[in-house]
């Protein structure tokens, strides 16, 4: 494990979102390579960020992977948070395939996004 992975990552909680997808809190289930490519080419944000600064920031944060039901991930997000008052949600990102469903509404409405824990 990293020095920078919080232990608390290491388990996951899937929420079924519905119409096929469920987000997951399981780091261990991201596609890192996929999520960075997503930053460094496709994001207005994050643009040329490193593999290595993708990689150690979700290590240092929650993070919640988006997948539809044949597993495949189709976004991410992740909070950087002291796991008590406040949390901060960054790098959100859906696969432009299945955009307008309605994915990042509901899964920050129906995960534990919001209270960041």
């Amino acid at each position: 494990m990293s020095k920078h992975r919080k232990e608390e990552t290491t388990s996951g909680t899937e929420i079924d979102l519905g119409s096929g997808f469920v987000v997951d809190t399981d780091r261990d289930r991201l596609d890192i390579d996929q999520v960075h490519r997503w930053l460094s080419k496709d994001s207005e944000w994050a643009k040329d960020r490193t593999l290595e600064t993708v990689s150690m920031a979700a290590d240092a944060s929650l993070n919640f992977g988006v997948y539809s039901d044949d597993g495949q991930q189709v976004g991410y997000a992740r909070v950087v948070t002291d796991g008590v008052t406040c949390g901060w949600l960054c790098d959100a990102f859906i696969e432009p395939a299945v955009r307008d469903r309605g994915l990042g509404k509901t899964s920050r409405r129906r995960s534990s996004i919001r209270s960041h824990r």
